[in-house]
Order: C-alpha cells, then structure tokens, then sequence
C-alpha cells in the first residue's frame, strides 16, 4: 500500500462566494490520486465583519482544519506577521507533498511560507484578480510586483478561465502563460440543474408577485458587485419600465445599510425587495424573470452559474471571466450586446440605464437562449473538477 498524498490547502477565509465552495468540494471529494490515497488539509483564517460564513461545508469532509485566526483579507501587518508564522508552523507539522493556495492573501503569505519550508509542489489558483478595483494604484503596483515574483517561484499557477489568463498575462504580466494550468471552477450545481419548481410555483413559495417582471441580483452587499450604480441606473429607467418591474437583492454584506440609505434616497422603496442571503436559492433563481450582475470586477461568478442551470435568462457585465460565460457576441448595441448564453453590458450607470429600459425587448431571446446556457452550465460541475485536479496532482 502506497503511502498517502499530503495536501495543504490554504484560503484567506471560507465567506460566501465562489472560492469556499470550490475548497470544501476538493477538501470532501478528492480522496485519491491514482494509486494513491489523499489526506486532505485545509487552513483557512477569519471573516471580516459582516460577512456571511460558509465552514458548515466543511463538516463531514473529512479533511483537518487548521485555523489561524489572524490570517484575514484585509493587510494589517501585525497580524500578517502573525499569520505567516502559525501557517509556516502548520507546514512543519503535516510536512505536506503539495501546497495549493487560494484567494490573494493567503496566496501570498501560503506561498511565502512554503518556500521557506521547502515544499516540493506549490500551487495558487486565481479566482479572479485583485489588481484592480480594490486598491489604489500604488497598492495594485505592489501587489503585482509580489505576485510576480512568487509565480516565478511557484510549481504551477491556476487560471479559472481563458479570459482570466489574459489578463493575468497580457494585461498585468504577473505570469508567464507556459505556468498557467487552465481548470473551471467546479461547483455543486445538482439543485440548480434539478429544481422541480415552475416559476409560479416559485413565486407562491417565496410571496412574490405573480403579475410583476422580477429581475434578481444574488450575491455579497459589497462595493465591487457594484449595487449602488445599479441602484442609481434604475432610477433612471423609464417610468413604463418601473410600473412593470421590480429588483429583488438577494444578499448581505458591509453596505446592507449603504444600499438601504440608497433606496431610500432614491424613492425605490416600491420597486426594489430584500431579501437577506439564504442558502435555499434554487426557488428565486426559478421566479425571476431575468438575473443580472452588475460587478465591476468578477472571476468565475458562481451566481451567474447557478442562474444558467436554473434556467433563468442572465444578463451581467462584461468583466473577468464572464464573457467566457456568455459566449460570442451575437448582436452589438454599443453599451450592451446579446451574446450565445445571455446579454452583456458594461458595468456604468448609464449602460446599465439603457439595457434596463431594452430589456423588455430581448427578453424573449433571452428565453430562447436559456437551453443552450443550462447546458453550457454542466461544464462546471464539481465531479469534473476533482478530475481535472487529480491529474494535474498526479503530473506534477
């Protein structure tokens, strides 16, 4: 019997969003490597205020969590430090085969560390990128230079999408594309692909109403989703377009009271519904009409996914990976175009002002493209993620 593969995964901390689901299906389905037994570690810090907790995925994963409370999305140095010796202790310990890293801060302090200790296999995967849109320009400089050099250094570097790799290569030359391994994310999508519900039924479910066009918008209440300019684009819409629709905001986050304050001053209190995050989304993907993200920076947007398998018809900004999502381009209106899987458009105000008032009449292309893009969706399952990992493992 072969020893077992030891392999420590590192995540800044499991909050709601693509990355912690992708960790939690590796940390509970990649049990083997050819001939080959795995043994499962996962580190992982703690949220930042407000944000909504997904750990409960770990439970019954079999894997060893390892917490380090200090290890956080924000830079606090002190803590930092902190941070990097208990993840370097955490090495000497469970002495692992491979270190593979996710999201930025643990990228940067998990790799740090590794090499310090000498791992054979160092990976990082990127979710999407935080060179823009989140810092200033000084910090995004910085933040390019460190990637940089810890790629240079790394066994292997992980894109999520072809348009992620671009940007990491082309745009801010933080890889060199011979290092970059391509693999979707993976994601439990069974619930989404299989819900029973009409949307009538749906709607019944959730009190919804039955004579409204119902656009939703699931995700984190943060500034990069962009919320408070889809806010503003909406209340400039039409006065024909408001009478007939209302948003409904599914989520929570750091400007729940920012967006509440917003609604409030804009005199949208009639047509926006709230809805605090629930993990049952499979019913208000099926009652809306339509599902738009607005973000202003994005990798692989798991809600977006989850839309395409419920078969709702999906409109989102063309940023990060989401036009490997949507597919080519069908018919161009400048500020927003229709694409194979569903309508893109650029993440201003006034772009998403003239798609909104548009929109009824690409609704029902939009409908028509909804097969294509469930089908599309399966690409992204999690079975095919632990494949695909497995056998990059198994390479390197």
């Amino acid at each position: 019997m072969k020893p077992p593969l030891k392999i420590l995964r590192l995540i800044t901390r499991m909050n709601i969003g693509g990355p912690s689901i992708h960790v939690s299906v590796l940390a509970r389905d990649l049990k083997q490597i050819g001939e080959h037994s795995v043994e499962n570690h996962l580190l992982f810090g703690d949220l930042e205020a407000g944000e909504g907790d997904m750990s409960d995925l770990l439970d019954g994963s079999g894997a060893t969590l390892h917490r380090v409370p200090e290890l956080k999305q924000q830079v606090r140095l002190k803590d930092d430090r902190i941070a990097f010796w208990k993840i370097r202790r955490v090495i000497k310990q469970v002495n692992p085969h491979i270190i593979h890293t996710h999201t930025a801060k643990a990228g940067i302090l998990g790799r740090l560390a590794a090499l310090s200790c000498g791992v054979p296999v160092i990976l990082h995967t990127y979710h999407g990128h935080s060179f823009s849109g989140y810092f200033s320009k000084t910090f995004s400089a910085f933040f390019r230079l460190v990637d940089r050099l810890l790629n240079r250094f790394s066994t292997r570097v992980i894109s999520i999408s072809p348009e992620l790799t671009a940007q990491l290569c082309n745009v801010h030359h933080v890889v060199n594309r011979a290092k970059i391994a391509e693999i979707n994310l993976g994601l439990p999508l069974d619930p989404f692909l299989n819900c029973p519900l009409t949307k009538m039924e749906a709607r019944q479910k959730l009190g919804f109403l039955a004579d409204k066009t119902l656009i939703g918008c699931v995700g984190r209440l943060v500034p990069i989703k962009n919320h408070l300019a889809l806010l503003s684009a909406w209340a400039k819409t039409s006065a024909e377009f408001r009478q007939k629709t209302r948003l409904v905001l599914v989520g929570d986050g750091e400007l729940r009271e920012v967006i509440a304050q917003k609604i409030s001053e804009l005199g949208l209190t009639d047509d926006i519904i709230r809805v605090p995050f629930t993990r049952d989304l499979p019913p208000y993907y099926r009652a809306f009409d339509a599902f738009i993200l607005p973000s202003l920076n994005e990798g692989t947007p798991v809600t977006l996914l989850e839309a395409m398998a419920t078969s709702t018809p999906v409109i989102a900004s063309e940023v990060g990976g989401v036009p490997d999502l949507l597919g080519a381009v069908q018919d161009d209106e400048g500020t927003f175009r229709l694409r194979a899987r569903g309508l893109g458009f650029s993440s201003t105000e006034e772009a998403i002002t003239a798609m909104l008032n548009s929109l009824s009449k690409y609704l029902p292309e939009l409908i028509q493209i909804t097969p294509a893009a469930k089908e599309f969706s399966k690409l992204y399952s999690q079975d095919r993620l632990v494949k695909d990992l497995a056998e990059l493992y198994a390479k390197l």
